[in-house]
């Protein structure tokens, strides 16, 4: 499932999101500050939209 903003932009561009996927590797660790982050990559594949 596409997050929100995704779907509203391809849907204003009439661009076909089928089979389209989302995936998010996420980390936590420590910070300087002793604290800690959140660290998130997002996967995101769109096949049917081209960059141009």
């Amino acid at each position: 499932m596409l997050p929100l903003g995704t779907k509203l932009v391809a849907g204003r561009a009439k661009a076909n999101t089928t089979d389209s996927t989302v995936g998010a590797r996420v980390s936590l660790g420590s910070n300087d500050n002793g604290g800690f982050q959140l660290a998130v990559v997002l996967e995101v594949s769109i096949p049917n939209v081209s960059l141009n």
